[in-house]
């Protein structure tokens, strides 16, 4: 597993984890509160393409070809005082 991998100025992937065959690449937003929203909504589509390319970029810094990946999200926030997380495999 690795944390916090950055290309450049395209932007940062939180979490880089394995499942089986797979390389999951996992996008976590956290919240304080639903002042702003749900933190699912952050991950707009401008989101998506810079993890998209971050991720392209692992690969290929990595010699990584012919695996499956995927991108999940986790969002945690609390509501009404209790912490809620959220785990959205194959987000996008």
């Amino acid at each position: 597993m690795k944390k916090n991998f950055c290309f450049g100025k395209v932007g940062e992937i939180d979490i880089i984890a394995e499942e089986g065959n797979s390389l999951v690449f996992i996008e976590v937003k956290y919240w304080k509160s639903r002042l702003y929203g749900d933190p699912l909504e952050a991950i707009t589509t401008k989101k998506q393409n810079s993890l998209r390319k971050v991720a392209e970029a692992y690969l290929y810094i990595n010699h990584i070809y012919n695996r499956e990946c995927r991108f999940d999200v986790i969002c945690i926030d609390i509501i009404n005082e209790r912490l809620e997380i959220r785990h959205f495999v194959n987000a996008f």
